[in-house]
């Protein structure tokens, strides 16, 4: 993402309406490589950029060609 300002991010786009706002999180991952066909991603993190109300501990699970 390019901006000149950080003010550039209160603003609508032009094109959707919905104002864009980067996401920050710290967390761990470690990646499997299944057979060189599948990558499995498992994560834990925590957003710092969320709401108050949403910030806790997440686990997830990413899956991803290996090609």
């Amino acid at each position: 993402m390019a901006f000149y300002k950080t003010d550039d991010f209160d603003r609508e786009s032009p094109y959707t309406g919905v104002i864009h706002k980067p996401v920050f999180s710290v967390g761990a991952s470690v990646r499997f490589n299944l057979f060189g066909a599948l990558i499995l991603e498992p994560f834990y993190a925590y957003p710092i950029s969320a709401e108050k109300d949403a910030r806790r501990w997440y686990w997830g699970l990413n899956i991803v060609p290996g090609w």
